[in-house]
């Protein structure tokens, strides 16, 4: 009787033990864990992500309301030190979330532009080590590819 084989070219019974045997911890990927564990940081970066943009939305708007004020020449003297506070507010806000863990490499690339910024108030060690941390996390919880289709 002849021994069937699979497109391993093992016999079933080695092909089946070989399939049986546990892999090493390093060649196991969990992508659902990982996508969890992504799906938890991105609620933590969308909040923080939801409050810089307002401030961002805010700081243009009074920044453009005093334009308006300027061109009719009645604007209040004190205008200006609310426009610096929401200033003040806005860099804090991109501080806190430089300090979020990013779930994707979008949300790094973003700390990474973000820190150009020199008058953010956040050390930049601080900076440096909240990236250097980020990349190595998602490092360590990839991604499943997903292989793009061809249009040949």
């Amino acid at each position: 009787m002849a021994v069937s084989s699979n497109s391993t070219g093992l016999p079933r019974s080695k092909f089946m033990e070989a399939l049986l045997e546990p892999l090493p911890d390093n060649v196991l990927v969990d992508t659902h864990y990982n996508s969890l564990m992504r799906q938890m940081r991105q609620g933590a970066w969308a909040r923080a992500d939801a409050k810089t943009d307002f401030l961002e939305a805010k700081l243009k708007f009074k920044r453009a309301e005093g334009r308006l004020a300027r061109t009719h020449g009645n604007e209040p003297e004190h205008e200006r030190s609310v426009e610096f506070a929401i200033v003040d507010e806005y860099r804090a806000a991109i501080a806190a979330q430089m300090l979020v863990p990013a779930p994707d490499q979008a949300a790094v690339k973003w700390k990474k532009r973000a820190a150009q910024d020199r008058y953010i108030p956040i050390a930049r060690d601080a900076i440096e080590r909240a990236i250097a941390a980020d990349e190595a996390w998602l490092a360590a919880h990839p991604v499943a590819c997903r292989r793009k289709k061809s249009t040949d």
